[in-house]
């Protein structure tokens, strides 16, 4: 296989797409148009084949549906036949060809398209006289971002290459560009990027302890010592509402609302922990979880070759803590809630806050008490007194434990050891988001 993290860029005459590598196989992203209409919201199938000299040395069929800006993401290879192309004996090229109505009558098809071998990310930059929705951060000129996909019609693109690549291979993308006169696509979507924060390994009594004074209830109890043997990251950040439309590109039960906060750097909410997890299809094992892949950590995965994961109920509170910096406060960053929290006394008008506002704990994190619950990996359990190694809680249960407390929680819970055990895997609400864990 090729080095990993390397990018495919296609152009094909009918479909722009973009293809990134991923463990095992490649991330796939496409306009798809039957002539000149979008095929928006649609189930199609795929046929994917990878040629060599005239020769298919691959194929592989996918069902897929795009979204309503006609957009198709899907993953190709995973099997062994993929495994086996000698990536080195090229050149290899690509054609697909596509039944817009999801059967077997393959009506539009593309021309083989070389596959080109690009050690870096794309960035697409608009013109200063792009229209608003087209801009960068903060409507100035600059890297594009977007909740969606960006597509930018009839504007100047400039691409920063410098120092990244050969002057023959700058040119022959630049050539490939100015002849497509179609619509580009940022390849390095700046929101699949999460801000991770190293937790060293270390040991610390989990539970209702002495600052906690008189708020604890009985689910806190017995406090007892944990060991947490290897580093591990954990998100900087809850999960953003941009960052779960860049991965899922819809959301899977109300859409935020104006109520409760909408805004890129809002945290996402309306989410179960199905809805992070998945239910059915594909699946990876990390670390004794296993995520389908129609939830958001999956996907996110495939997208970025990463592993990303749920924290443990006992990964979040030492992070929450402050891990081995910790000067043992009652909530996350401070005694004093107000420095550290969105909770329900301080929070008018009522309902989420852009992430990393408020101060964070000890070791940079932002929100892990208030804003909104965080779901964790854990089953509910009762704590037991014995000390613990490496906790990932009951094999099984009802309820799956959330952390943190939200903007309309009191400020018990919102403590550093309160645990919420009223959640089915299935519930979503205003208050429910997520953070995410990676191991070391």
């Amino acid at each position: 296989m090729m080095k990993r993290n390397t990018f495919i860029l296609l152009f094909f005459g009918i479909t722009f797409s973009v293809i990134s590598q991923i463990s095992n196989g490649f991330s796939y992203q496409a306009v798809i148009r039957d002539g000149e209409t979008l095929l928006k919201n649609q189930d199609i199938k795929i046929m994917f084949s990878i040629l060599r000299e005239g020769t298919e040395i691959f194929n592989q069929i996918k069902d897929g549906r795009t979204n309503e800006n006609g957009l198709l993401s899907t993953t190709v290879g995973g099997t062994p036949a993929f495994l086996d192309i000698d990536w080195a004996n090229g050149p290899l090229f690509i054609q697909t060809r596509i039944d817009p109505n999801g059967g077997f009558n393959f009506t539009i098809e593309t021309a083989p398209t070389q596959l080109l071998t690009v050690p870096y990310a794309l960035v697409a930059e608009t013109a200063l006289n792009a229209p608003p929705g087209e801009q960068g951060p903060q409507g100035e000129p600059g890297v594009a971002t977007a909740i969606e996909p960006l597509f930018l019609e009839n504007q100047t693109i400039s691409i920063d290459l410098s120092n990244y690549a050969e002057i023959d291979m700058i040119s022959s993308l630049i050539e490939e560009i100015n002849e497509l006169k179609e619509r580009v696509f940022i390849l390095e979507n700046p929101e699949l990027q999460h801000e991770m924060v190293l937790v060293q390994a270390g040991t610390f009594t989990m539970g209702c302890t002495s600052e906690q004074g008189s708020d604890c209830f009985s689910q806190e109890y017995p406090a007892h010592q944990v060991t947490l043997t290897n580093n591990y990251y954990i998100g900087k950040y809850a999960v953003t509402q941009a960052q779960w439309v860049a991965v899922m590109g819809s959301w899977p039960n109300s859409p935020p609302s104006l109520s409760y906060g909408v805004g890129d750097n809002y945290p996402a909410y309306y989410i179960s922990w199905n809805d992070i997890v998945g239910a059915s299809g594909t699946s990876m094992v990390i670390d004794g979880i296993t995520y389908y892949e129609n939830g958001f950590i999956y996907k996110l995965n495939q997208m970025t070759g990463k592993q990303y994961r749920l924290p443990t109920e006992a990964e979040w509170e030492y992070a929450a803590r402050g891990g081995s910096l910790s000067k043992n406060y009652k909530y996350s960053g401070s005694n004093n809630i107000n420095d550290v929290a969105w909770y329900n006394d301080n929070n008018a008008p009522y309902g989420t806050k852009p992430v990393g506002i408020m101060q964070p704990n000890e070791l940079g994190i932002y929100d892990m008490s208030g804003n909104v619950w965080e779901w964790v990996r854990d089953w509910f359990g009762n704590y037991t007194s014995d000390p613990k190694i490496n906790p990932t809680g009951p094999a099984t249960g009802s309820y799956r434990v959330n952390r943190g407390g939200s903007w309309g929680s009191r400020e018990s819970y919102c403590r550093v050891s309160y645990r919420y055990n009223s959640n089915y895997p299935v519930n979503y609400n205003n208050y429910l988001g997520f953070r995410l864990a990676l191991s070391q």
